[in-house]
Order: structure tokens, then C-alpha cells, then sequence
């Protein structure tokens, strides 16, 4: 059957066979079992497979005719273009289907500026999440590769910055030993914690090659510093000769 011109039909529509179109418009709130194949070279150059609704209920496949999701992508890649000069973003949005990305619909964003100065690609990536209709960037990842929590400008393979005083970072274990780094009045500090007595020292050691190392111990609970044994201190020096060398 060829129809060469809109044609409107009222009621069912069954076919026996297949039925080629260029588009279908509608809601498709009523068809059922579609799957619909483009022939090579019409998406880009290569066949693609799109299937509709079928017995997934609503779901959409794109290199596959069995989507278990309400949008299933079979293939290497999926490619976001925004050109050279604008934001490509991933949009987790918690409220109206249709928000454009603002902050009061958008419950996070995965966000990569694009630019090409002087003809060379570059391109950074961005992980925001949402605190009261309010974005706050979680963790950026710069142009040259450093990895940002807290900043957007980090000038280090990892750089992590609270902008004010307290914890900046917090390592724990189990039993709730924790090692953690911050800044005060006084400076920057590093700390260790634990449930146990045994478990608030602090110790800093050097591999000294097999199995031998040199460490320091600043003990919490007792309010000690020692090291281990056979381990002369120098201060002053850098070739202590006694347990404790102080020179002038």
C-alpha cells in the first residue's frame, strides 16, 4: 500500500505485512508491538535500531529492539554536541520533565565546558549537586587533569579546599580510627583517633628497605613522643650518633 499525501484515519488501522514511513506522529499512546528499523545510511551514515513501546511499556532502545530501561543505548559511545563554546550537560532533574536546568528542578548536573583555543580541543568536567536550590560543585576535573574537591582551580594532582577552618579531609578505619587534617587558629593539623587508648597514636614511619623501618610515635592518650628501638633523634643534626643528639 502507498499513500503519497497526509491521509487522516478514524479507528483501527490493521496491517498485515510491514509498513514503511518516513515519520510517525502521535503520542503513541495506543500502538503497540512497533518496532521500527532505519535502513543504512539514513541516521548519520549507519543503520540504527529504534524500538517503541512493544511489551517494555514505554521504554526506548537505541542499538537494540530489547530496551530494559526507559532508555537503553547499545554501542560504544554517546555523543553530546554543544559546539566548541558551550556547556554539554547531564541533567538529573527531580522535578518538571521539561526544566531547562535551573536549580529549583534540577537535583544534580554532570557538566563538561567545551573549548578549542588556538584549534587544540580541550575540555573539563564538572559534578554539581544540589543544597536547597542551590548548585555546589562536588568534585571538577581541570583541563590539565587535577582533580578539584572544593575548588574549581586546582593546582594539584588532588586539591582539597573548604574555604574556611576544620577538617578538611578525614581517612577512618574500623573501629572508628580515623586520621583526619584541618586548619585552626593555630595552623594546619593533622590528627588520629580511635576508640581505644592504644588507638590515638600517631605514627609516622620510613621504609628502610626488606622489612625494616624508622618511625616516630606521638601517643595521644599518654602524651608521649618516642620512636622505636636502635633509633638515635638528632636535633640539630641530621647524623645523631647518641639516642637523643642535640648540637648548637
Amino acid at each position: 500500500m502507498a499513500i503519497l499525501q497526509s491521509t487522516e484515519i478514524s479507528g483501527s488501522l490493521s496491517i498485515s505485512g510491514s509498513l514503511t514511513a518516513q515519520s510517525f506522529v502521535g503520542d503513541g499512546s495506543s500502538i503497540t508491538g512497533v518496532v521500527a528499523v532505519a535502513p543504512a545510511g539514513t541516521v548519520s551514515g549507519s543503520a540504527q535500531v529504534v524500538s517503541l513501546l512493544g511489551s517494555h511499556s514505554g521504554n526506548v532502545g537505541f542499538g537494540t529492539t530489547d530496551p530494559g530501561a526507559k532508555l537503553t543505548v547499545a554501542g560504544s559511545a554517546i555523543s553530546i554536541s554543544n559546539g566548541w563554546t558551550g556547556n554539554h550537560d547531564i541533567l538529573f532533574v527531580g522535578g518538571s520533565p521539561n526544566s531547562t536546568g535551573g536549580a529549583n528542578q534540577t537535583a544534580a548536573r554532570i557538566r563538561s565546558t567545551a573549548s578549542a583555543p588556538g584549534g587544540a580541543a580541550t575540555g573539563d568536567l564538572r559534578f554539581t549537586v544540589n543544597s536547597g536550590d542551590s548548585f555546589v560543585d562536588g568534585m571538577y576535573i581541570s583541563t590539565t587533569g587535577n582533580v578539584g574537591i572544593g575548588t574549581t582551580s586546582p593546582s594539584a594532582k588532588l586539591h582539597v579546599s573548604t574555604g574556611t577552618t576544620g577538617t578538611i579531609a578525614k581517612l577512618e578505619g574500623s573501629t572508628g580510627r580515623y586520621l583526619v587534617t584541618g586548619t585552626d587558629g593555630g595552623g594546619h593539623y593533622i590528627e588520629t583517633g580511635g576508640t581505644q587508648a592504644s588507638e590515638r597514636v600517631l605514627r609516622i614511619q620510613a621504609f628502610g628497605g626488606g622489612s625494616s623501618y624508622t618511625q616516630l610515635f606521638i601517643d595521644g592518650a599518654n602524651e608521649n613522643i618516642y620512636t622505636d628501638s636502635g633509633t638515635n633523634v638528632g636535633i640539630g643534626t641530621s647524623l645523631p650518633t647518641y639516642s637523643l643528639h642535640v648540637q648548637e
